[in-house]
């Protein structure tokens, strides 16, 4: 039986505990070497780090998120769509805190997927003088029994 609607919808407005994430020159570089990117300049941040960093600074771990989501078994958990906004480039040495919360939740059957959930989140990159230098958009599938 299917987590109900109304259970999965209550999510909306929740909050993730946050944390805190901080780029590494090293590991910048090591980004920046094996994605055969030119080396860093002005101390810009890799792209990839608006996936990494939120995602690693969120608070919680995936299986907790999974846990909130209701997810029913680990083999039906999708990544959805990704979505980016850059306010400004990312900075290495900037210890950048990290906040979100559940935007959206929808249910929704697909031909080949059957019944599911697709949770939408928001994780904000804010730097330490509250100016949000990037928001990273995500949305993962729960896959539901359809009985």
């Amino acid at each position: 039986m299917a987590v109900p609607l109304e259970t999965m919808e209550s999510l909306v407005g929740w909050t993730f505990p946050g944390g805190e994430f901080t780029i590494e020159a090293w590991e910048n570089f090591l980004l920046y070497d094996v994605t055969v990117g030119p080396p860093p300049r002005h101390g810009f941040g890799h792209p990839i780090y608006a996936f990494h960093a939120p995602l690693a600074g969120m608070g919680i771990s995936y299986q907790e998120f999974f846990d909130v989501c209701h997810a029913e078994a680990p083999d039906k958990i999708r990544a959805g769509e990704y979505d980016f906004i850059y306010n400004k480039p990312l900075q290495e040495g900037v210890t950048y805190a990290i906040s979100g919360e559940i935007e959206h939740v929808e249910r929704k059957r697909g031909n080949r997927a059957g019944l599911f959930d697709l949770v939408k989140f928001r994780l904000d990159m804010t730097e330490p003088d509250g100016t949000v230098a990037c928001s990273a958009g995500n949305s993962w599938i729960f896959l539901r029994d359809d009985e």
